[in-house]
Protein backbone atom coordinates (compact mmCIF):
# COMPACT_ATOMS: atom_id res chain seq x y z
CA UNK A 1 0.00 0.00 0.00
CA UNK A 2 1.21 3.36 -1.27
CA UNK A 3 2.18 6.15 2.02
CA UNK A 4 -0.99 8.80 0.01
CA UNK A 5 -3.23 5.66 0.13
CA UNK A 6 -2.22 4.04 4.32
CA UNK A 7 -2.50 7.62 5.33
CA UNK A 8 -6.27 8.63 3.41
CA UNK A 9 -6.89 5.23 5.07
CA UNK A 10 -6.09 6.33 8.66
CA UNK A 11 -8.30 9.36 8.01
CA UNK A 12 -11.34 8.17 6.81
CA UNK A 13 -11.41 5.48 9.49
CA UNK A 14 -10.58 7.22 12.50
CA UNK A 15 -12.64 10.30 11.40
CA UNK A 16 -15.90 7.92 10.20
CA UNK A 17 -15.76 6.22 13.76
CA UNK A 18 -15.43 9.90 15.43
CA UNK A 19 -18.38 10.89 13.53
CA UNK A 20 -20.28 7.74 14.87
CA UNK A 21 -19.25 7.32 18.17
CA UNK A 22 -19.77 11.59 18.68
CA UNK A 23 -23.46 11.12 17.68
CA UNK A 24 -23.65 8.04 19.89
CA UNK A 25 -22.94 10.54 22.79
CA UNK A 26 -25.23 13.22 21.69
CA UNK A 27 -28.24 10.83 21.12
CA UNK A 28 -27.94 9.53 24.63
CA UNK A 29 -27.10 12.57 26.63
CA UNK A 30 -30.36 13.28 25.18
CA UNK A 31 -32.09 10.21 26.81
CA UNK A 32 -30.20 10.58 30.01
CA UNK A 33 -32.26 12.63 32.67
CA UNK A 34 -28.91 13.27 34.48
CA UNK A 35 -27.30 15.01 31.71
CA UNK A 36 -29.45 17.65 31.61
CA UNK A 37 -27.80 19.90 33.45
CA UNK A 38 -24.84 22.10 32.70
CA UNK A 39 -22.70 19.66 32.74
CA UNK A 40 -24.72 17.78 30.27
CA UNK A 41 -25.03 20.81 28.49
CA UNK A 42 -20.92 21.52 27.86
CA UNK A 43 -20.80 17.76 26.67
CA UNK A 44 -23.37 18.38 24.11
CA UNK A 45 -21.70 21.15 23.35
CA UNK A 46 -17.99 19.66 22.63
CA UNK A 47 -19.71 16.40 21.43
CA UNK A 48 -20.85 18.51 18.44
CA UNK A 49 -17.18 20.75 17.94
CA UNK A 50 -15.92 16.79 18.03
CA UNK A 51 -18.55 15.41 14.80
CA UNK A 52 -17.63 19.11 12.75
CA UNK A 53 -13.98 18.57 13.25
CA UNK A 54 -13.98 14.72 12.09
CA UNK A 55 -16.39 15.91 9.39
CA UNK A 56 -13.83 18.34 8.07
CA UNK A 57 -11.52 15.32 7.85
CA UNK A 58 -14.04 12.48 6.66
CA UNK A 59 -15.67 15.28 3.55
CA UNK A 60 -12.07 17.70 3.05
CA UNK A 61 -9.48 16.28 4.24
CA UNK A 62 -9.85 12.73 2.89
CA UNK A 63 -10.58 13.56 -0.58
CA UNK A 64 -7.31 16.09 -0.51
CA UNK A 65 -5.30 12.89 0.40
CA UNK A 66 -6.51 10.25 -1.70
CA UNK A 67 -6.80 12.96 -5.05
CA UNK A 68 -5.76 16.28 -4.48
CA UNK A 69 -8.21 18.75 -6.41
CA UNK A 70 -6.48 22.17 -7.28
CA UNK A 71 -9.74 23.95 -6.20
CA UNK A 72 -9.59 22.05 -2.74
CA UNK A 73 -5.91 22.80 -2.28
CA UNK A 74 -5.90 26.56 -3.18
CA UNK A 75 -9.02 27.25 -1.19
CA UNK A 76 -7.88 25.09 2.06
CA UNK A 77 -7.03 27.92 4.30
CA UNK A 78 -10.68 28.25 4.35
CA UNK A 79 -10.89 24.44 5.68
CA UNK A 80 -8.09 25.20 8.17
CA UNK A 81 -9.56 28.41 9.73
CA UNK A 82 -13.03 26.42 10.43
CA UNK A 83 -10.72 23.62 11.97
CA UNK A 84 -8.93 26.20 13.96
CA UNK A 85 -12.20 27.72 15.56
CA UNK A 86 -13.58 24.18 16.20
CA UNK A 87 -10.41 23.87 17.84
CA UNK A 88 -10.18 26.42 19.96
CA UNK A 89 -14.09 25.65 21.05
CA UNK A 90 -12.91 22.22 22.03
CA UNK A 91 -10.46 23.55 24.19
CA UNK A 92 -12.09 26.18 25.85
CA UNK A 93 -15.74 23.41 25.88
CA UNK A 94 -12.73 21.22 28.23
CA UNK A 95 -11.92 24.07 30.21
CA UNK A 96 -15.39 24.62 31.25
CA UNK A 97 -15.98 21.43 31.95
CA UNK A 98 -12.76 21.15 34.50
CA UNK A 99 -14.11 24.04 36.15
CA UNK A 100 -17.88 22.61 36.31
CA UNK A 101 -16.07 19.66 37.76
CA UNK A 102 -14.10 21.78 40.27
CA UNK A 103 -16.68 24.20 41.36
CA UNK A 104 -18.81 20.58 41.86
CA UNK A 105 -16.68 19.49 44.42
CA UNK A 106 -14.26 22.35 46.16
CA UNK A 107 -17.52 24.84 45.91
CA UNK A 108 -20.81 22.85 45.86
CA UNK A 109 -22.88 25.67 47.50
CA UNK A 110 -21.99 27.92 44.85
CA UNK A 111 -21.90 25.47 42.12
CA UNK A 112 -25.95 25.85 41.22
CA UNK A 113 -25.15 30.07 40.83
CA UNK A 114 -22.46 29.82 38.23
CA UNK A 115 -23.36 26.63 36.81
CA UNK A 116 -27.26 27.13 36.35
CA UNK A 117 -28.72 26.49 32.90
CA UNK A 118 -28.44 30.12 31.37
CA UNK A 119 -25.46 31.33 32.96
CA UNK A 120 -23.32 28.00 30.82
CA UNK A 121 -25.57 28.49 27.60
CA UNK A 122 -24.02 32.07 27.82
CA UNK A 123 -20.46 30.96 28.49
CA UNK A 124 -20.67 28.91 25.83
CA UNK A 125 -22.02 31.57 23.58
CA UNK A 126 -19.12 33.76 24.52
CA UNK A 127 -16.70 30.61 23.98
CA UNK A 128 -18.11 30.65 20.20
CA UNK A 129 -17.90 34.00 19.39
CA UNK A 130 -14.19 34.95 20.73
CA UNK A 131 -13.25 31.97 18.96
CA UNK A 132 -14.50 32.69 15.75
CA UNK A 133 -13.87 36.17 15.31
CA UNK A 134 -10.48 35.51 17.25
CA UNK A 135 -9.28 33.05 14.61
CA UNK A 136 -10.98 34.48 11.18
CA UNK A 137 -9.03 38.04 12.59
CA UNK A 138 -5.28 36.37 13.20
CA UNK A 139 -5.78 33.20 10.54
CA UNK A 140 -8.01 34.72 7.48
CA UNK A 141 -7.65 38.82 8.12
CA UNK A 142 -3.87 38.72 9.23
CA UNK A 143 -3.07 35.71 6.13
CA UNK A 144 -1.50 33.57 8.20
CA UNK A 145 -3.07 30.83 6.78
CA UNK A 146 -3.49 26.96 8.09
CA UNK A 147 -3.96 24.95 4.49
CA UNK A 148 -3.53 21.91 3.02
CA UNK A 149 0.57 20.69 2.70
CA UNK A 150 0.58 18.14 0.00
CA UNK A 151 3.84 16.85 1.50
CA UNK A 152 2.68 16.30 4.95
CA UNK A 153 -1.12 15.28 3.77
CA UNK A 154 -1.94 17.85 6.88
CA UNK A 155 -2.86 21.05 7.66
CA UNK A 156 0.03 23.13 8.24
CA UNK A 157 1.49 27.09 8.38
CA UNK A 158 3.00 26.99 4.66
CA UNK A 159 5.21 30.21 3.56
CA UNK A 160 4.07 32.55 6.24
CA UNK A 161 5.37 35.74 7.82
CA UNK A 162 7.72 36.14 10.45
CA UNK A 163 4.98 38.37 12.01
CA UNK A 164 2.96 35.20 11.59
CA UNK A 165 5.37 32.34 12.81
CA UNK A 166 5.86 34.76 15.67
CA UNK A 167 1.26 35.42 16.33
CA UNK A 168 0.80 31.98 15.13
CA UNK A 169 3.20 30.42 18.15
CA UNK A 170 1.37 32.62 20.25
CA UNK A 171 -2.36 32.19 19.73
CA UNK A 172 -2.36 28.53 18.10
CA UNK A 173 0.45 26.75 20.83
CA UNK A 174 1.26 29.07 23.72
CA UNK A 175 -2.14 29.87 25.00
CA UNK A 176 -3.33 26.45 24.22
CA UNK A 177 -0.72 25.30 25.77
CA UNK A 178 -1.80 27.51 29.01
CA UNK A 179 -5.34 26.64 28.55
CA UNK A 180 -4.65 22.75 28.72
CA UNK A 181 -2.49 22.71 31.89
CA UNK A 182 -4.87 24.48 33.74
CA UNK A 183 -7.52 22.25 32.73
CA UNK A 184 -5.18 18.72 33.44
CA UNK A 185 -4.44 20.66 36.91
CA UNK A 186 -8.50 21.04 37.37
CA UNK A 187 -8.72 18.10 36.62
CA UNK A 188 -6.76 16.23 38.88
CA UNK A 189 -7.40 18.28 41.97
CA UNK A 190 -11.21 17.00 41.11
CA UNK A 191 -10.06 13.82 40.96
CA UNK A 192 -8.30 13.94 44.16
CA UNK A 193 -11.14 15.72 46.05
CA UNK A 194 -13.77 13.20 44.66
CA UNK A 195 -11.47 10.23 45.96
CA UNK A 196 -11.98 11.91 49.62
CA UNK A 197 -16.05 12.48 49.39
CA UNK A 198 -16.42 9.29 47.96
CA UNK A 199 -14.61 8.08 51.32
CA UNK A 200 -16.92 9.85 53.23
CA UNK A 201 -20.20 9.16 51.55
CA UNK A 202 -18.92 5.39 51.48
CA UNK A 203 -18.98 5.49 55.23
CA UNK A 204 -21.76 7.12 55.84
CA UNK A 205 -24.15 5.07 53.39
CA UNK A 206 -22.65 1.73 54.13
CA UNK A 207 -21.46 -1.10 51.96
CA UNK A 208 -24.71 -1.06 50.06
CA UNK A 209 -23.58 1.36 47.68
CA UNK A 210 -19.76 1.03 48.01
CA UNK A 211 -19.33 -0.66 44.68
CA UNK A 212 -21.41 0.96 42.72
CA UNK A 213 -19.72 4.45 43.82
CA UNK A 214 -16.28 3.22 43.57
CA UNK A 215 -16.71 2.27 40.07
CA UNK A 216 -18.24 5.36 39.11
CA UNK A 217 -15.72 7.68 41.03
CA UNK A 218 -12.86 5.38 39.22
CA UNK A 219 -14.35 6.14 35.70
CA UNK A 220 -14.82 9.55 36.63
CA UNK A 221 -10.54 9.46 37.56
CA UNK A 222 -9.69 7.90 34.27
CA UNK A 223 -11.97 10.24 32.19
CA UNK A 224 -10.70 13.38 33.63
CA UNK A 225 -7.27 12.31 33.61
CA UNK A 226 -7.51 10.72 29.92
CA UNK A 227 -9.19 13.63 28.50
CA UNK A 228 -6.44 16.46 30.26
CA UNK A 229 -3.50 14.03 29.14
CA UNK A 230 -5.29 13.16 25.48
CA UNK A 231 -5.22 17.11 25.25
CA UNK A 232 -1.68 17.91 26.47
CA UNK A 233 -0.34 14.96 24.31
CA UNK A 234 -2.07 16.78 21.09
CA UNK A 235 -1.19 20.35 21.79
CA UNK A 236 2.89 19.45 22.33
CA UNK A 237 2.61 16.54 19.17
CA UNK A 238 1.94 19.15 16.28
CA UNK A 239 5.21 21.91 18.62
CA UNK A 240 7.10 20.21 20.14
CA UNK A 241 7.29 16.53 19.10
CA UNK A 242 7.02 16.53 15.34
CA UNK A 243 9.47 18.80 13.72
CA UNK A 244 12.49 16.35 15.31
CA UNK A 245 10.86 13.38 13.24
CA UNK A 246 13.34 12.73 10.18
CA UNK A 247 11.09 12.37 7.06
CA UNK A 248 11.57 8.89 6.70
CA UNK A 249 9.46 8.43 8.99
CA UNK A 250 6.91 10.33 7.47
CA UNK A 251 3.56 8.35 8.26
CA UNK A 252 4.70 9.36 11.94
CA UNK A 253 5.21 12.56 11.79
CA UNK A 254 1.93 12.70 9.81
CA UNK A 255 0.36 11.21 12.63
CA UNK A 256 2.16 13.49 15.58
CA UNK A 257 1.08 16.59 13.21
CA UNK A 258 -2.60 14.82 12.95
CA UNK A 259 -3.01 14.36 16.77
CA UNK A 260 -5.19 17.69 17.43
CA UNK A 261 -7.51 16.50 14.58
CA UNK A 262 -7.65 12.60 16.03
CA UNK A 263 -8.10 13.51 19.60
CA UNK A 264 -11.80 14.39 19.05
CA UNK A 265 -12.45 11.05 17.90
CA UNK A 266 -10.54 9.86 21.11
CA UNK A 267 -12.67 12.26 23.05
CA UNK A 268 -16.21 10.92 22.38
CA UNK A 269 -14.87 7.15 23.07
CA UNK A 270 -13.72 8.54 26.62
CA UNK A 271 -16.89 10.42 27.46
CA UNK A 272 -19.04 7.11 26.19
CA UNK A 273 -16.61 4.74 28.16
CA UNK A 274 -16.36 6.89 30.90
CA UNK A 275 -20.07 7.05 31.41
CA UNK A 276 -21.94 3.94 32.14
CA UNK A 277 -25.40 5.92 32.55
CA UNK A 278 -24.84 7.15 28.15
CA UNK A 279 -24.08 3.08 27.88
CA UNK A 280 -26.88 1.92 29.68
CA UNK A 281 -29.33 3.76 27.00
CA UNK A 282 -28.38 0.89 24.59
CA UNK A 283 -28.91 -1.57 26.70
CA UNK A 284 -32.30 -3.68 27.18
CA UNK A 285 -31.81 -3.67 31.55
CA UNK A 286 -32.33 -0.16 33.12
CA UNK A 287 -29.69 1.44 35.14
CA UNK A 288 -29.68 -0.29 38.92
CA UNK A 289 -31.10 1.52 42.06
CA UNK A 290 -27.56 1.45 43.60
CA UNK A 291 -25.92 2.38 40.53
CA UNK A 292 -27.60 5.97 41.00
CA UNK A 293 -27.46 6.21 44.87
CA UNK A 294 -24.59 8.88 44.75
CA UNK A 295 -24.26 11.97 46.33
CA UNK A 296 -25.59 15.71 44.43
CA UNK A 297 -21.22 16.19 44.01
CA UNK A 298 -20.77 13.23 42.55
CA UNK A 299 -23.70 13.16 40.17
CA UNK A 300 -22.87 16.68 38.39
CA UNK A 301 -19.59 14.65 37.40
Amino acid sequence: MAREDLVAFMTFTISLFGIIINFLVLFSIGKTESMKNSFGIITKNLAVCNIGMCGLCLFFLFPMQLAPSSFLVDNSHFIGVVGEFIYEISNLSHFLISLNRFCAVYLPYYYAPIFCVSKTKLYLTFVWLVSIIGCTAIYEVANCHLEYDSNLWNFQFIEISKFCEEITWYSDFLINAIITIITLNLDLLAAYKGRKLSRALLCAAGLEVSEAQRKREWNFVKQTCFQGLCNCLAVLSYYIFAPFIHDDWIIFKFFLTSLWIFMHTVDGVIIFASNSELRSVFMKKPTTISAIKVSQASRVL
